[in-house]
């Protein structure tokens, strides 16, 4: 949609910001929503709702202050000045982000699918709302920055903020030091893992940012859309399976929780098969036909790219949370520090001679290297 109402250019800026929001969002929570994912999706877990809920606005709220800070600078480092206005949407979004990616975890863990139906139906139809007011009405990026990225997570961190004040209010908290102590201890194993965690073509946006335009990079981040539909389209098949893979590992022998992965891993390249076909046909349609897109026609050739690539790994994607379900952060790290790094590596390589496609190839790259550092790692579990 923002490229139907936004320049090329304005919607270059646009993706960054949305990639940087990410992995800011990622950074100071500190991997504590993996923390309470883990613990909360263990057989006979004790109930700390409001543990988790203090612990994650404590960290949130210190980390976010010191990206405030130090937000000048990496614009400075990165020659991407346009950015400049946007360090307190920036700071709100990190905070209200990854406090409700613990609450995402928490609902996730105990398997309230209903409540998290409603609470991604309510944010997508107030987002769709705000997208079709702003179509019509051409109204400035940073409204729509506002309205569409910082009011929905405003509306989840209220409903978030008010359960957990609610429990606190009742003195349901307990053992605060115990549980903030395993909670940093398990998100800090788990950190770069968080970080890293569905960053895919936002890394590619940021570099081609920095190595090449705005307009360049407003074609990509358009096409790049494809791959965030995917990624939370597969969010919402690790939600179903996450807690059962812990369940599975701790309650069955390890040559029945094998079996058990590898039924997930096919499944998902079911869900995703046609999924994949679909998505990426409607947007190549779109652009191929809506005059107003006409700009975006040189990104034809990294969409195709990006689609062939996800249709063979997505069956894996699955597996991004697999070791810190089944009690390994470090080895999570470890796996999507090796997605991540590959994919910078590989960008730095092929976006100077590439551009675009180079961006593509990379990403694509990255995830069968994933994919072969996760399968080795797997036979020693």
């Amino acid at each position: 949609m923002g490229g139907l109402i936004y320049e090329v250019e304005e919607v270059g800026v646009l993706s960054v910001i949305i990639a940087l929001q990410y992995f800011i969002s990622q950074f100071t929570g500190l991997g504590i929503n993996q923390s309470a994912l883990f613990y909360d999706s263990k057989p006979n877990a004790k109930e700390r709702f409001s543990n988790h809920y203090l612990n994650v606005i404590i960290t949130s709220s210190v980390m976010s202050s010191c990206v405030y800070l130090l937000y000048n600078y990496f614009v400075s480092f990165s020659g991407m000045y346009k950015l400049i206005d946007y360090r307190a949407h920036i700071l709100l979004f990190g905070i209200m982000t990854s406090s409700n990616k613990v609450f995402i975890s928490q609902l996730n863990a105990k398997k309230r699918f209903n409540s998290l139906g409603v609470m991604f139906g309510v944010k997508g139809v107030f987002v769709s709302l705000v997208l079709l007011y702003f179509f019509f009405n051409n109204l400035d990026i940073n409204d729509y920055i506002f309205f569409s990225f910082l009011v929905p997570e405003l509306l989840v961190f209220i409903a978030y903020s008010f359960i957990g004040l609610y429990l606190l209010s009742n003195k349901t908290i307990s053992n605060f030091k115990k549980y903030f102590k395993e909670d940093l201890s398990f998100g800090l194993k788990s950190f770069w893992g968080a970080l890293f965690l569905d960053t895919s073509t936002k890394l590619d946006v940021l570099l081609l940012g920095s190595f090449t335009n705005m307009n360049i990079t407003g074609i990509y981040g358009l096409i790049a859309v494809f791959s965030d539909i995917v990624v939370q389209y597969n969010v919402f098949i690790r939600s179903y399976f996450n807690p059962e893979i812990t369940r599975v590992y701790y309650s069955k022998s390890i040559s029945q929780f094998r079996f058990f992965l590898r039924s997930v891993i096919k499944k998902t390249y079911l869900l995703n098969a046609l999924f994949i076909i679909v998505i990426s046909g409607i947007l190549m349609f779109c652009v191929l036909n809506i005059p107003d897109l006409e700009n975006y026609n040189s990104g034809i050739v990294p969409l195709l790219i990006l689609a062939l690539f996800f249709l063979l790994t997505s069956g894996y994607f699955v597996c991004f949370q697999l070791f810190g379900q089944i009690g390994l952060p470090l080895i999570q790290s470890y796996s999507l520090m090796i997605l991540f790094f590959s994919n910078l590596v590989l960008n730095l390589v092929l976006i100077p001679l590439f551009g675009m496609i180079g961006a593509a190839l990379a990403t694509g790259i990255s995830y069968f290297v994933f994919i072969v550092y996760t399968v080795f790692r797997l036979k020693k579990v």
